[in-house]
């Protein structure tokens, strides 16, 4: 069973990961307008957070390199926000 729930929790990791892809690039044609400034600095500071438990609490792997591209997913959205074009 926990093979099962970990093969899970790695699949939707890097789905949720995939996910990130058409919102950063309606984010990045949009320069940002519409989205959260607050919340997705905060959601990129909680993926960070959570990358760095992983590696140095948990140092667990899976949850490592998942936090990782969520915090890479939340920035680039974030940083939509401040392309100048």
């Amino acid at each position: 069973m926990k093979t099962v729930i970990t093969v899970l929790y790695g699949m939707s990791g890097f789905i949720i990961a995939g996910m990130y892809v058409p919102q950063a690039i309606s984010a990045f044609r949009t320069r940002g307008a519409g989205i959260s400034v607050l919340a997705w600095t905060g959601w990129t500071f909680t993926s960070v957070t959570a990358s760095l438990y992983a590696w140095f609490i948990v140092q667990d792997t899976l949850f490592f390199t998942l936090s990782c591209l969520n915090a890479i997913g939340c920035a680039a959205v974030l940083s939509s926000r401040f392309v100048r074009g």
